[in-house]
């Protein structure tokens, strides 16, 4: 499972993102429990815009992992695709209660807002 999830690392830096999912995939099969094949493949889902697809594999991810920070910030970049930015949000503020100290997450909270258009809660 390890050897596949880090072929489809190296495809999905190469940008291959359909060769990477299959990697990914394959991973999963050999071993359904390891969340990072799961969060790679719903990032390469997220790459090729398959946000549908790509939110029910974060969300096994971390049904999986739930202390695995790296998704719940994926699930907001989906779920903000998705146009559903107070869901968004939620993502984004569990992975700032994980982990307070990376300024993705702030950003990410931020730029909802702004995608509502509501710039003074953006700015804070």
């Amino acid at each position: 499972a390890e050897y596949y999830n880090q072929r489809g690392v190296a495809y999905f830096r190469n940008e291959d993102y359909y060769r990477a999912s299959s990697d990914f995939y394959r991973a999963v099969e050999i071993l359904p429990n390891y969340h990072r094949p799961f969060h790679n493949m719903a990032f390469s889902k997220y790459q090729l815009r398959d946000y549908r697809l790509a939110l029910a594999d974060v969300e096994e991810a971390i049904k999986i992992d739930p202390a695995y920070v790296g998704s719940h910030n994926l699930k907001g970049l989906i779920l903000n695709e998705l146009g559903k930015q107070e869901e968004a949000r939620t993502s984004f503020e569990q992975a700032m209660r994980m982990d307070d100290k990376d300024p993705d997450f702030p950003y990410n909270i931020g730029f909802t807002y702004y995608e509502e258009r509501n710039y003074e809660k953006a700015l804070e």
